[in-house]
């Protein structure tokens, strides 16, 4: 198999570490952007999901092994165990850092990783640094044409289409396109990188039959399927797909390559093992991880794909014509990619089989697929720029021919730049009105007034675990992410009966309800400790916008007096209140 020159993986670690700086951009203009007072949480975009994450890091920098879900209130029985996580809470532990610090460093050294990993795997594929290069820059930096639906939307000419590369409405999928990811989350980009060592040791091993690389295919799979299980679904169906093909065209031999499998498999088989018991043993994470997640649809995905599926499907073609043994002015195989090129077409296909799998989370099989897709995009682009300058080559002009190389394939990565350019300006729009118009999805602010991260400092010192917490799902998502306690509603997934739970909570905080039924609500369905009460909870028991208000305006209401002295204040700052249940 191919092999790096000297040097060559030095540069790729410069590039990859350019490109995670640049993604550090958004995070300082979220803070210079901070109105007095207000505080950042460390999200420009997914609040929600990214509160979770901090929650369990929390946890695990207080020596917790099995992480709890502390956005349910129902009845657990926590197995969650995560390698990725468990580390994360460690170096909180050790450095004393924050959580939101150390979820960012790793973010950083995660996005470093998985372009130095995803170098290396190019490299096993094709001896051709221009598509070396050219798939570095699209795996890093492209993205597909939904930044021309949001246009067509905003010009008045709706197409229907929902594409998964920019925030049209509220939802985008960091897993579908890998600078999003490493923009937003530290597993989701380890995991990447993760999948694309694995599978560069596993050819490895069949090609060289070796069984040490198998081996480290399959500890990398057990890592792999410990802190992400969906992406190994992924994983087996490209390998099985190419070692098949493999076995029918000749290029291996049935026995060696069954036995290398074997090893691979029976090694990364105690993660899905794992997960599969632990889930069975907890029934509310069960209802939680069939929350449905369905898939955007193929059109979706090919649009959100856009000039890389162009140029993939060129370099896939490419990649089974008849080989030619011609050799470039450097020595070097001439462009007609060689057989392992057809290995990211196995996996474009595998992945995309894999997404339309008949599963309630469907949605997020998609991770690792723009990997193969900018491979066979930057070997499309490559062949492309060879025709545009085979004549500058058969007339010697090499230098010529160079320059013409490396700025047809810098076009071609600007060209797939608009959609990640787009994304940031939407999630720097959503940081300057503090996801003001994400509320009707109840998507979390972004920033917390000075008095809200006073109430959620003073639960993080004051409250333990197990205690229930009631507030508006706005600030109760925030609220596990620094204290121990359990809120009663806080996550559209995490929380189990999301849309009932919010309604009571409503109803609580609803001037309209009774004091007898209000104290229904606290401590018969809610159980709570603990209530906080400020400007979101007024909002959500004054609205009707969700359905679930029964009033209007902005009337306040005193908790003490509502609850019968049920309700005694231990916390206020500005607007904010803590309540504790004297009962």
């Amino acid at each position: 198999m191919q092999r790096l020159r000297p040097g060559e993986m030095r540069a790729v670690l410069l590039v990859a570490a350019a490109v995670m700086a640049v993604t550090l951009l958004p995070y300082v203009a979220a803070l210079r952007i901070a109105a007095p007072g207000d505080v950042f949480g460390g999200f420009i975009w997914g609040v929600d999901d990214g509160n979770v994450y901090l929650s369990w890091i929390r946890q695990a920098s207080e020596g917790h092994l099995l992480l709890a879900n502390q956005y349910a209130t129902d009845p657990q029985n926590p197995h969650f165990f995560n390698v990725f996580l468990l580390m994360a809470g460690l170096i909180c532990r050790l450095s004393g850092l924050a959580p939101i610090y150390v979820s960012h460093g790793l973010r950083i050294i995660g996005g470093v990783f998985m372009l130095g990993a995803f170098y290396w795997l190019v490299s096993l594929l094709t001896r051709d640094r221009y598509v070396r290069w050219a798939a570095l820059g699209l795996v890093a930096l492209g993205s597909g044409l939904g930044w021309v639906v949001v246009a067509l939307e905003e010009a008045g000419l709706p197409m229907g289409l929902r594409p998964v590369d920019v925030g049209l409405g509220w939802q985008t999928q960091p897993e579908a396109v890998t600078f999003v990811a490493a923009l937003l989350n530290p597993l989701f980009i380890t995991s990447m990188g993760l999948i694309c060592l694995t599978l560069g040791y596993a050819l490895r091993a069949v090609e060289e039959n070796r069984l040490r690389s198998a081996a480290i295919a399959g500890v990398l799979l057990l890592v792999l399927g410990n802190i992400h299980s969906y992406d190994i679904f992924a994983v087996h169906v490209t390998l099985g797909a190419w070692l098949l093909y493999g076995v029918a065209t000749r290029r291996y031999e049935l026995g060696p390559v069954a036995f290398i499998y074997g090893v691979i498999f029976l090694i990364g088989l105690p993660a899905p093992l794992w997960s599969y018991w632990a889930a069975n043993q907890d029934p509310s994470y069960l209802v939680t991880a069939w929350t449905p997640t369905l898939s955007a649809g193929c059109i979706n995905y090919v649009v959100s794909y856009g000039l890389l599926a162009v140029f993939g499907a060129i370099g896939a073609w490419a990649a089974f014509r008849r080989r030619r043994q011609t050799f470039d002015a450097e020595g070097l195989e001439e462009y007609v990619p060689p057989d392992l090129l057809k290995f990211a077409l196995f996996w474009v296909v595998a992945n995309s089989v894999v997404l339309a799998l008949p599963v309630s989370f469907q949605r997020k099989l998609i991770e690792g697929l723009h990997i193969p897709v900018a491979i066979l995009a930057g070997a499309g682009i490559v062949y492309l720029a060879r025709l545009l300058t085979r004549r500058a080559a058969e007339e010697g002009r090499l230098q010529t021919v160079r320059e013409r190389m490396a700025l047809t394939v810098v076009a071609a990565i600007v060209l797939c730049l608009p959609s990640n350019a787009l994304f940031v300006n939407q999630c720097l729009g959503h940081v300057k009105t503090n996801n003001e118009q994400l509320l009707h999805v109840l998507a979390p602010p972004i920033y917390l007034s000075a008095d809200y991260a006073e109430a959620v400092g003073w639960l993080g010192a004051n409250a333990r675990e197990g205690e229930v917490v009631l507030s508006s799902s706005l600030i109760g998502n925030h609220i596990p992410a620094a204290a121990p306690c359990t809120v009663y509603v806080g996550h559209w997934a995490e929380t189990l009966y999301f849309s009932r739970k919010l309604g009571k909570a409503a109803e609580f905080f609803s001037p309209g309800t009774g004091t007898e039924r209000r104290l229904d609500v606290l401590c018969g369905d809610v159980g709570a400790r603990y209530v906080v009460y400020g400007p979101y909870e007024r909002l959500i028991g004054n609205s009707t916008r969700w359905g679930i208000g029964y009033g209007d305006g902005d009337e306040g209401i005193d908790l003490e007096e509502a609850t019968g002295g049920v309700l005694r204040r231990v916390f206020e700052a500005g607007d904010v209140k803590v309540y504790e249940v004297d009962m």
